[in-house]
């Protein structure tokens, strides 16, 4: 309280500063840094005030609603793909109409090409439903549901 002039360092690599009361403020990249301010009275005493401020990565993931594994080389797996997300802990599995589980990934790089459990037999066209189980970086489970498209 008794505030005057206030001196903020945002403490990332271009050192930048701001005179606002409250400044808005955005980090260019994830990271630990270290923000300081200094307010000054109408009498020119001073007093500061460090915080560390911790700002985590992104976290995204991306799952196409229709792929066509017909072998041309293009969209033939159905793979999601993601922004921060943690390798363990990952479970992709793909129903049929039935809820018969035809496919299990437990690696994210791991898609389904459109064929039945490690078999050649590709599935026929039609919707199927997929749920992922996964980590995010700070260890945070998230659970997703959807469906895709089969087409040939």
């Amino acid at each position: 309280t008794g505030a005057y002039t206030w001196q903020w360092n945002f403490g990332d690599v271009s050192n930048s500063l701001s005179t606002d009361q409250n400044p808005f403020f955005t980090y260019s990249q994830a990271g630990t840094y270290a923000v300081k301010l200094i307010v000054y009275n109408e009498f020119g005493f001073s007093d500061s005030v460090n915080k560390e401020v911790n700002v985590n990565p992104d976290y995204v993931l991306y799952v196409p609603n229709t792929f066509t594994p017909n072998g041309d080389g293009k969209n033939d797996i159905f793979i999601p793909v993601g922004i921060g997300n943690h390798t363990e802990d990952y479970e992709m599995l793909i129903y049929n109409r039935w809820g018969e589980m035809i496919f299990r990934s437990t690696d994210p790089a791991i898609g389904w090409n459109g064929c039945k459990m490690e078999g050649t037999n590709k599935v026929q066209e039609d919707t199927y439903v997929w749920s992922i189980h996964e980590k995010d970086f700070i260890g945070k489970k998230h659970f997703y549901i959807g469906h895709v498209n089969v087409i040939k």
